[in-house]
């Protein structure tokens, strides 16, 4: 398993937007910048998501590596490039790359979630929540938390 894994994936179509320039990790959350069509930003919450980044961006996107050891599935993309982002009806989740540091393992199942700076968090007053947390799986790695979601219905929060 990965510390971000979508186990059921929506019949959405995936989005194509330009990566904002800084780099980002697969899996990472994704809203369309209002003020900047056709470019993502981090979810905050505000919006419905456009998905979940599909390929790592980093500052010099492939390397020589890729190169030299072709056939990797996802290579990554240059930051300010385009890149694709996934939806998810379910998925798995784990450490602090994808969840907030405010979430941890006393959290709740049935805990309706948002989005901050692109990670999970449980929703407040005036964000958009897109999923609800159904299980809490045994994390790969000691001393992180790691969570399976369920997507709802997206609400903004009272």
């Amino acid at each position: 398993m990965a510390l971000f894994e979508i186990t059921l994936g929506s019949s959405r179509s995936n989005r194509s937007l330009f990566t904002p320039a800084a780099p980002a990790e697969r899996g990472v959350a994704f809203i369309e910048d209002t003020a900047s069509p056709g470019t993502a930003k981090l979810a905050d919450g505000s919006l419905p998501i456009v998905g979940f980044l599909s390929q790592k961006v980093t500052a010099t996107g492939p390397t020589i590596q890729d190169q030299v050891m072709p056939g990797r599935t996802q290579l990554p993309v240059k930051q300010g490039d385009e890149a694709s982002f996934e939806y998810a009806e379910e998925l798995e989740v784990e450490g602090t790359t994808f969840l907030d540091a405010s979430v941890t393992g006393g959290i709740a199942l049935g805990t309706r979630m948002s989005f901050a700076a692109g990670k999970f968090i449980a929703t407040s007053t005036g964000k958009y929540a897109e999923f609800v947390i159904v299980a809490k799986p045994t994390p790969e790695v000691g001393g992180n938390v790691r969570l399976r979601l369920q997507r709802i219905e997206g609400a903004l929060t009272p």
